[in-house]
This record gives structure tokens, C-alpha cells and sequence, in this order.
């Protein structure tokens, strides 16, 4: 995925817990319990589910997946124990009754956690093309060699 697609996809699920809550249209639990689907969206998961895994979900954010929930977790709870940095996690109340500086900070500090994210990922994408690149470079070196060695004897 692209920065703009990363910040575009934080931009639709960060201001719409309702577009989280969305994703969630096979979730595991019903809405009686503490780990239901709005419960889940308002902690900033988003579902991501499969037949192997269907109670997977991912944090729009930090993009940590989680599994294996239990009726009786807790969204808030689990997602900072299990992603300590998240920004998002580390709010632990609803974004509805956020101040507004709070709703601010909390937009700035998730926005840069999805473009650094982004950013790793992309560094990354050009370490392994620049690896390969290098070895096909060695090899056709390494085959250019041994043609002309092969021509001189």
C-alpha cells in the first residue's frame, strides 16, 4: 500500500468510527457482550477476518492484528497491551468525548504513526529491490567474466 492510500484510508476510518464499524460484517460475538462489534470499532480496530481467522481484526493505526478475542475482553485494554505505543490505543476513551485539543493531538499523533509506518515499509520495499538489483548486477558480471575467460583459452 502507498502513503497517500495509507493516509487516505486513516483520514476515512480516523473522523468515522461508523466506517470501522463497517468492516465488522461477520464478527464472532454478538452485541451483548464486551468484546462486540461497536466495542472493537470505537477502540480503533477494524475487522479483517477469514475463514482460518474470523475473529482477526487490525488497528487502523498501528496496523497490530489481533485474534483469539474472548466475549469477555476488552477492546481499550487489549489493543494497549498488546501495542503499548499505538497512539490510538493510549487514548482509551471515545473519540465523542475527546476535547478538541485532545481530538487534534490524537489526530496528529496517529497521522504520523501511519506515515512513518509508510515510510519504514517503503525504505524497506528499497532495501530488497536494491538487494536484487546488486545480485543480478554480480551475476551478469560474474557470467560477462567468464565468457571472456572462455574466449581467451
Amino acid at each position: 500500500m502507498s502513503l497517500v492510500q495509507d493516509v487516505e484510508n486513516f483520514r476515512n476510518y480516523f473522523h468515522s468510527k461508523e466506517k470501522r464499524r463497517q468492516t465488522f460484517t461477520s464478527w464472532v460475538f454478538e452485541d451483548d457482550v464486551e468484546c462486540n462489534a461497536d466495542a472493537l470499532a470505537e477502540a480503533g480496530f477494524i475487522y479483517v477476518g477469514t475463514k482460518d481467522e474470523p475473529d482477526s481484526t487490525q488497528c487502523f493505526v498501528c496496523k497490530k492484528t489481533l485474534d483469539g478475542w474472548e466475549a469477555e475482553d476488552n477492546p481499550w485494554s487489549e489493543h494497549l497491551k498488546h501495542q503499548k505505543d499505538c497512539p490510538f490505543a493510549a487514548l482509551q476513551k471515545s473519540q465523542s468525548k475527546l476535547t478538541v485539543q485532545e481530538y487534534i493531538e490524537a489526530e496528529t499523533e496517529c497521522l504520523k504513526k501511519v506515515i512513518n509506518s509508510a515510510r519504514e515499509q517503503d525504505l524497506k520495499d528499497h532495501q530488497k529491490w536494491y538487494k536484487i538489483l546488486v545480485s543480478q548486477e554480480k551475476y551478469a558480471m560474474q557470467n560477462m567474466l567468464t565468457e571472456r575467460s572462455s574466449k581467451i583459452i
